[in-house]
């Protein structure tokens, strides 16, 4: 059986015959950043510097065929990871049992570090998804990343005045972003209220935001990175009239089209947004199915939702409806401030 553990100077050489075999990566993450897995191993091996990247090895010293590596990255302060990358590939015939030992292990891991939420984002199709979901892990969203294409250009169409404002407010995001997304999405997502989004900064990032009788209705911010930049949107569902000119406004005022390829991950239940950042350049580069695995249940996380997504075999935004709601049923009782329940994330 493999010996999982922490990444160690000596398993450089191997871990870089696996990983050149291929594996599964995170797609934004690959098409945004400059860093490769290698890469990524030798910053986790960085004291200080690699804060916040692990790499985890399955090392078999009977059957190199059983070695395997796992790569995650912390989200910032929030208590949540994010699965970078996975080797070795799963038409391999020993593939599966490594792939379950490694997440198994990395996710002990990540609790004792204090993450609650373990994310990961596997093809929509193919066998990786099947494999997640027996590892403990919920699939609770089918998303399309968008590319526009360096140097596209952007018309601006018809000129509308429009109450558009530099900047964003967290409050007013979080409502946006709770009217368009169904509750077990926003469970998954970690949301917490009054908070924006995860991937938004309204403090340091370029945002704008389209306001309307002090209602927000929509809003964009682009992160720029070393390979591409990573646009964020959120948009009310139906749209309202003029949204095709509140998006054309604002990719202009964002500064795009930049010298890199822009990147953005739409959900299966926004396809009216889906079809305007089409109508504007944006052409589908791929899809993946975000999956995520509660690896503790912190304070007051509603555990009759926490049960509907780790006991369903199919839970997906826009492609399952009927698990589209909170099931009813008793109030449950809170967690007592600072204790962690610890639950298991196995499916059914």
């Amino acid at each position: 059986m493999a010996d999982v553990r922490t990444l160690k100077l000596r398993d450089m050489p191997w871990v870089y015959h696996v990983i050149k075999q291929g594996g599964l990566q995170d797609p934004l993450f690959a098409r945004t950043h400059a860093f490769s897995p290698m890469g990524l191993a030798t910053l986790s091996l960085l004291s200080g510097m690699g804060i916040g990247t692990l790499t985890f090895v399955a090392n078999s010293q009977e059957d190199n065929s059983s070695r395997g590596i796992a790569q995650l990255r912390h989200r910032g302060n929030r208590g949540e990871a994010d699965l970078l990358f996975m080797a070795p590939r799963l038409d391999r015939e020993t593939a599966k049992d490594v792939w379950i030992s490694l997440l198994g292990h990395a996710s002990r891991q990540m609790q004792s570090e204090g993450i609650i939420r373990l994310y990961a984002r596997p093809p929509a199709e193919g066998p990786e998804a099947h494999l997640f979901r027996e590892a403990g892990f919920s699939l609770y969203a089918r998303e399309t990343i968008l590319e526009l294409k360096p140097g596209k250009t952007i018309d601006r169409g018809e000129v509308a005045p429009m109450e558009m404002t530099y900047g964003c407010s967290n409050w007013h995001l979080w409502k946006l972003y709770v009217d368009i997304t169904p509750p077990i999405v926003q469970w998954a997502d970690g949301a917490t209220s009054g908070e924006a989004p995860y991937g938004w900064d309204c403090l340091r990032g370029q945002a704008v935001s389209w306001n309307e009788k002090s209602a927000l209705l929509g809003a964009m911010q682009i992160s720029p990175c070393r390979k591409g930049c990573l646009l964020y949107v959120l948009l009310r569902e139906p749209p309202p009239e003029e949204s095709d000119v509140f998006l054309r406004q604002g990719l202009k005022v964002l500064g795009v089209p930049c010298s890199k390829p822009v990147y953005v991950s739409v959900r299966s239940y926004q396809p009216c947004l889906r079809r305007a950042l089409e109508d504007i350049g944006f052409e589908p580069v791929g899809e993946f199915i975000s999956a995520v695995k509660q690896i503790a249940v912190w304070q007051t996380v509603p555990e009759r939702v926490a049960q509907t997504v780790e006991g369903s075999e199919r839970v997906i935004a826009g492609l399952s409806p009927s698990h589209m709601h909170m099931v009813e049923g008793k109030r449950e009782e809170r967690v007592p401030a600072g204790k962690i329940h610890r639950q298991k994330a196995g499916v059914k």
